[in-house]
């Protein structure tokens, strides 16, 4: 029915038949009647009209090595052929759980999930049989999904007073307040069973301060919870060994997810036998018709594969881009006298713009709405993802998308014309 249909009709359908158009929320802001996208390819996507778009959302940061990358496909084909669907230990899985378990030596099993939300789940109700303790701590603005205890109600400071209430809490702490954190730590420390965070802030791409790490390690070792870094985003991203390596932390447990598949549904749970083993015997739940799908763990396979053997060539080449791509965008807002904020952490960078009132992201929207129409994809937030297919040439094209976004902004409420640009390497949110 719909290979028929013009783009107008494709909205009209879709926005009929689905909320908003779309599956997830994270998509309203963009929405099908922006773009409706039917092909990708390297650093590009394509609409159903035919605009060819150099993107910078690369699957909420799931395409590292670039879309339809030639290994990916030709593997995924092969699979397909063979069939999939059969609910049963394969090959592949084996094959995938033994190159991150290599990856990662400190670790001694995997559990594969389809998503990373279900995997962040699994890790901490892992953490809560393991320890017996009901009281979990996260940080403030860190996503671990969208379900799961970590959407639960949060105790947010000041803290009560540890013999009034410590039970079935989730606590909310300040990330990189190492202050904070300790007196935490000192008032609730044994009654949690675990800390999970994400080692390099998502929103807003905020990065650990090495004081910082050493607070949850000690409170860690003296208390007795467990520490779950959640590498969704940044495990094989900021490096082969993930953020944990960069920034020396030490987890007990791992949970990885989105450019581990290169663009296929996967999550991993990542720890030790004397943890993971509760799964084993039934005191921990984890459950899921398609983990381990054939599909997602034999892509994974050749994600590892190829960051492994070209390393030296991948990572450098990513950091680069994102640098040259976090310097152009500083360069068009200067050009429009623009206040912005680039924020880097590797090679995920996030943009801000001062807004009107407290809380929103109009300018970011109208910015984001003025790139797509140079051809130019982001995601909402202030997020860019730079994967391996980015080239000095994409590069150029998102700069001058940018000139166009800023130019647009500055007409549009000339007061506000002056430039404080600069490139953030801030620790505090």
């Amino acid at each position: 029915m719909v290979e028929n249909m013009n783009p107008d009709q494709l909205v009209q359908v879709a926005m009929s038949r689905m909320p908003g158009g779309v599956s997830t929320n994270i998509r309203l802001k963009e929405g099908p009647g922006k773009v409706i996208l039917d092909r990708a390819r390297g650093s590009r996507v394509w609409s159903v009209d035919d605009r060819e778009i150099v993107d910078y959302v690369c699957g909420y940061g799931s395409i590292l090595l670039g879309y339809n990358f030639p290994p990916l496909t030709h593997c995924q084909v092969e699979v397909i052929e063979n069939g999939i669907g059969y609910n049963a230990t394969n090959p592949f899985e084996i094959e995938a759980a033994d190159r991150l378990l290599n990856l990662f030596p400190v670790y001694d099993m995997v559990r594969f999930s389809t998503t990373g939300s279900e995997a962040t789940t699994a890790a901490i109700g892992l953490a809560l049989k393991v320890t017996g303790r009901s009281s979990i701590a996260v940080f403030k603005d860190h996503y671990h999904g969208w379900h799961g205890p970590t959407r639960a109600q949060r105790t947010t400071f000041p803290w009560s007073d540890p013999s009034s209430s410590n039970r079935d809490c989730v606590f909310e702490l300040p990330f990189n307040d190492t202050q904070a954190c300790c007196d935490f730590f000192r008032m609730h420390g044994t009654h949690l069973a675990c800390v999970i965070l994400e080692i390099v802030m998502g929103s807003g791409c905020y990065e650990p301060a090495r004081e910082f790490i050493n607070v949850l390690h000690e409170a860690r070792d003296r208390n007795g919870f467990l520490l779950i870094a959640d590498e969704v985003i940044t495990g094989f991203r900021f490096g082969l060994r993930g953020a944990q390596a960069k920034y020396k932390v030490l987890p007990d447990m791992s949970v990885f997810g989105k450019a581990l598949g290169g663009g296929m549904p996967i999550g991993a749970v990542v720890g030790r036998k004397e943890h993971m083993s509760l799964f084993t015997s039934g005191q921990a739940v984890h459950a899921g018709t398609f983990n381990g799908h054939p599909l997602s763990v034999a892509s994974a396979c050749v994600v590892l594969d190829y960051l492994r053997t070209h390393e030296e060539s991948v990572y450098p080449h990513i950091f680069e881009m994102a640098r040259l791509l976090g310097q152009g965008l500083l360069a068009a807002a200067k050009q429009a006298r623009v206040e912005c904020t680039v924020r880097a952490a590797g090679p995920v960078l996030w943009l801000g713009l001062p807004d009107d009132a407290p809380g929103s992201q109009d300018n970011y929207e109208r910015f984001q709405d003025n790139l797509l129409a140079r051809n130019v994809r982001v995601a909402q937030g202030g997020r860019w993802f730079v994967g391996f297919s980015h080239s000095s040439q994409d590069v150029d094209v998102a700069v001058a998308a940018a000139q166009f976004a800023f130019q647009k902004l500055a007409a549009r409420d000339p007061s506000r014309r002056e430039h404080h640009g600069t490139i953030d390497h801030s620790t505090s949110p």
